[in-house]
């Protein structure tokens, strides 16, 4: 190998070497994490459909949820932050009625845990007051227990129902399902560390179709759409000087 070609080498390594180092020490002066934890309440399609044992589902309804995540930004002011949320649960009331097996009334709750990647878009970030667009997705962990609260003979020799006290567990479902997700929060500074943000979200789920596995025989799953408003809480580990005002 000529010393021509050594130079070249060398002069590749020591450029590579640079670019890391810049990389780096961008990175660590842009990338600030933070975590972020808040409320909800929301307005939430039923997991399930109208079907032969629930002829009529209920309408969206409200319920609570919480959500806890964490974020890091990056140059720019965009902002790449992992969340997990749990909503409250519905509940339907419906009866298992089989030919081949005994018969009874049932309750199904049903929830989702979503489980979200969001981008933030924050050009204002450093003033008391931002506008910050989110727009992400990720998986919906949807999952829906049944319970037996009362027997009804069998399919073929049904019989007055008799309540089970306490109810007796049935059957249970989880399936993951896909979601996307958008909204937008209000960052209110509160100090270099602390963003208070009330704020709105939507997401719109593709649940998979059966709620209990029963078929026909129970409710029908099916895609639904979950949007609210909230107001969450932002720490950030390092300080976040917020910009000073111009004169």
């Amino acid at each position: 190998m000529s010393g021509g070609s050594v130079s070249i080498l060398a002069g590749r390594r020591n450029a590579t070497l640079l670019a890391l180092v810049l990389t780096c020490t961008t990175v660590r002066a842009y990338a600030q994490t933070y975590v972020t934890a808040g409320w909800a309440t929301t307005s939430r399609e039923p997991g399930w459909y109208p079907s032969l044992a629930t002829p009529s589902a209920q309408p969206a309804s409200s319920v609570p949820s919480v959500m806890i995540g964490a974020g890091v930004w990056l140059p720019h002011n965009v902002g790449v932050e992992g969340s997990f949320t749990v909503y409250g649960a519905q509940s339907i009331p419906w009866h298992y009625n089989y030919l081949f097996g005994g018969n009874s009334d049932q309750l199904t709750t049903d929830r989702d845990l979503p489980l979200i990647g969001l981008v933030r878009f924050a050009p204002m970030r450093r003033h008391r007051v931002s506008l910050e667009p989110v727009v992400g997705g990720g998986v919906s962990f949807h999952r829906g227990a049944s319970f037996r609260t009362a027997d009804c003979g069998s399919g073929s020799r049904p019989a007055p129902c008799v309540p089970v006290t306490p109810r007796a567990p049935s059957d249970s479902l989880t399936t993951p399902d896909w979601l996307v997700t958008y909204g937008a929060d209000l960052a209110v500074r509160v100090s270099s560390r602390v963003v208070v943000a009330p704020g709105f979200r939507i997401s719109v789920l593709n649940r998979q179709v059966f709620l209990t596995g029963f078929d026909h025989r129970g409710p029908y799953s099916g895609g639904g759409d979950i949007w609210g408003v909230s107001v969450t809480g932002r720490y950030s580990i390092h300080r976040d000087d917020p910009t000073p005002r111009r004169h």
